[in-house]
């Protein structure tokens, strides 16, 4: 099982990035302790002493980014990437603004009332769903697909149509990679 949290994917790849540095610190206790952490994942246990450091079997910063798909319940970093992508592709800090109202999961049926009633676009990130307005959605630059949106009825969660749906999500995670 993973115990994986909202986290951004970029914030993923700094602690890969700082693991792999404290691996190589000249500091021995910081080394010692990222090296226990290389040393938790199977695949990485076979590299001795200073194979580890230098040599063609030698840890690389590859190796920080299985160490931290492992410790968070995952068989491979793309496996966790995957994960964060599909959880975290909608979610912008900057247009937080134009969220008009915020449910958690249990209340998926009150938030479909408020769409229908209110308007506006119901997307999901993580364990909140939303209800946003345009704004919201020209931040993630998915505006220029209207008729995707109306296809799946401005409900990201349950969606009418599947294929608008299939083409929007991958529009979103395009959008994510390239701010990620």
């Amino acid at each position: 099982m993973n115990k994986l949290k909202a986290v951004r994917l970029s914030d993923l790849k700094t602690q890969a990035r700082l693991l792999f540095k404290d691996f190589n610190s000249p500091v021995l206790s910081v080394a010692s302790a990222a090296a226990k952490r290389f040393e938790a994942v199977p695949e990485l246990r076979h590299l001795p002493g200073k194979e580890k450091t230098s040599g063609p079997g030698s840890i690389k910063l590859k190796h920080a980014y299985r160490v931290l798909a492992s410790e968070l319940g995952f068989k491979s970093w793309d496996k966790l990437k995957e994960a964060v992508v599909h959880n975290d592709c909608l979610y912008r800090q900057s247009g937080i603004a134009y969220v008009h109202k915020w449910f958690k999961p249990p209340d998926l049926l009150i938030a479909e009332q408020y769409l229908s009633h209110y308007g506006g676009y119901l997307l999901r990130f993580w364990d909140d769903i939303i209800i946003c307005g345009k704004e919201y959605i020209s931040c993630l630059h998915l505006e220029q697909y209207e008729k995707e949106w109306a296809l799946i009825g401005y409900n990201w969660v349950r969606p009418l149509d599947s294929a608008a749906y299939s083409f929007l999500k991958k529009q979103a995670i395009l959008n994510y990679h390239s701010i990620n």
